[in-house]
């Protein structure tokens, strides 16, 4: 018999293990699948989205509230009582009854309480939606933040190849007797900041990538890599500034959840006026009187329990909830003066950024590299000075630097005015 145990149990022993290495297995290839092809900015937005634990809270409450409102449309339960009155030990006698009490509510306040619940629970669904806007916002800034240092990197590894190749060229001229050692000298400087370029731009590539790894919910110096660049954006028609507007007005989670709690708290001002308005207690007894040994008598009774609103007619509370209806009425115009505001200063940024890119993409770029180019070339048969050629290199290296911050700025304006908007342009 302990023979038998001891196999089975080896069995299972042997069954966990290829279970857990399978999904080890599963989950290393996964995790090297990411790795290898990187994150693209759709992954990023999946994965910030589950990961985020206001989102997840925001859920549960959500769920809370629509059990809030199921209890809020629930009829009172009954009360049960059994009474025994009159008793004598000596003759046994005594009157043994049930009593039940239903309350039966004024007219409207079950459906009226019910509707508050339901615009708390409809307030929480678009706490959820405006929540989720600031969170792909901030995964979005993570990401080009990430993209703008990786084309700043790729920028400056190739200003320092460049820095190189220039103080190789000088010091091969000079033992040509072709220059002097200020040239040497110039090369190095350049040389130098180049790689002080380099390091800043590593270390910051490093801090956006650990700030993406925190949104994600994961540790800061995790193994994180990106898919795309700075320089691919898709091509939009001109956006209409007052269709925005409208669109924001009409569909922004702020303004609704506003609009909401107004609603709620009209449904509240009711609720406060029938909360004045006396319930009804219904009331069946039924038993027996017992006389004796032998005589007993039945006992019925039917009651009806009204409180009258003499001194209390909820006066004060009336008041209360009008005034903070007033006062939400009041906060939707501020709301909705704000989230406008809030998408005319993201469409400016946005335009202007558009219009810098544009700026850059038609002809900036590649006269700026034919330029450099060229007086390089010059330099090279001794027709000008090596100041021209390092003036040359810094031109199109802050040109460069300029057209990437500037694509920069254009992704963050379409993501403030998509946040601004509450939803993505079309």
């Amino acid at each position: 018999m302990k023979t038998v145990q001891k196999s089975i149990f080896q069995w299972y022993c042997k069954l966990f293990f290829f279970w857990f290495g399978t999904h080890l297995f599963l989950v290393l290839l996964t995790i090297n699948t990411l790795c290898a092809n990187g994150l693209t900015l759709d992954g990023v937005l999946k994965i910030g989205m589950q990961a985020d634990p206001e989102i997840s809270s925001l859920e549960e409450r959500i769920e809370g509230a629509r059990g809030a409102v199921i209890q809020a449309g629930t009829v009172p339960n009954p009360d049960a009582k059994i009474r025994v009155e009159d008793y004598s030990p000596d003759t046994g006698a005594a009157k043994k009854a049930l009593e039940l009490v239903q309350r039966l509510e004024y007219a409207g306040k079950r459906s009226t309480r019910k509707s508050v619940a339901s615009e708390n629970a409809e307030i929480l669904k678009l706490t959820l939606e405006s929540t989720k806007l600031d969170i792909i916002y901030k995964l979005k800034k993570a990401f080009y933040d990430i993209l703008l240092a990786s084309e700043k990197l790729s920028l400056y590894r190739e200003n320092q190849a460049v820095a190189r190749g220039l103080l190789e060229l000088v010091n091969h001229r000079l033992k040509q007797g072709l220059g002097g050692e200020f040239e040497v000298a110039k090369a190095n400087v350049e040389l130098f900041k180049s790689e002080k370029l380099l390091k800043e731009s590593e270390a910051q590539l490093t801090l956006a990538k650990s700030q993406l790894n925190v949104l994600l919910n994961n540790p800061p110096d995790n193994r994180i890599d990106i898919e795309g660049r700075i320089t691919t954006y898709p091509p939009r028609k001109n956006l209409s500034r007052e269709e925005l507007i409208r669109k924001a007005i009409n569909s922004h989670p702020a303004i609704l959840i506003q609009t909401h709690r107004i609603k709620g708290l009209d449904q509240s001002v009711l609720l406060t006026r029938l909360s004045a308005k006396p319930d009804v207690d219904v009331g069946l007894t039924g038993g027996v009187e017992e006389i004796g040994n032998s005589r007993n008598s039945p006992i019925a009774e039917f009651s009806i329990s009204v409180p009258l609103p003499i001194w209390d007619r909820k006066r004060g509370a009336i008041a209360q909830a009008e005034g903070e209806k007033r006062g939400a009425e009041e906060a939707l115009k501020q709301v909705q003066r704000n989230i406008t505001q809030e998408m005319l200063d993201a469409f400016n940024k946005y335009i202007i950024a558009q219009q810098a890119v544009r700026l850059f993409q038609e002809g900036i770029l590649t006269k700026t590299a034919k330029t450099r180019d060229i007086i390089r070339q010059s330099f090279e048969k001794g027709l000008l000075g090596f100041l021209d050629v390092v003036d040359a290199q810094r031109t199109y290296l802050d040109v460069l630097q300029n057209y990437y911050q500037s694509l920069y700025d254009l992704h963050i304006a379409e993501a403030q005015l998509e946040k601004a908007v509450g939803g993505i342009l079309q």
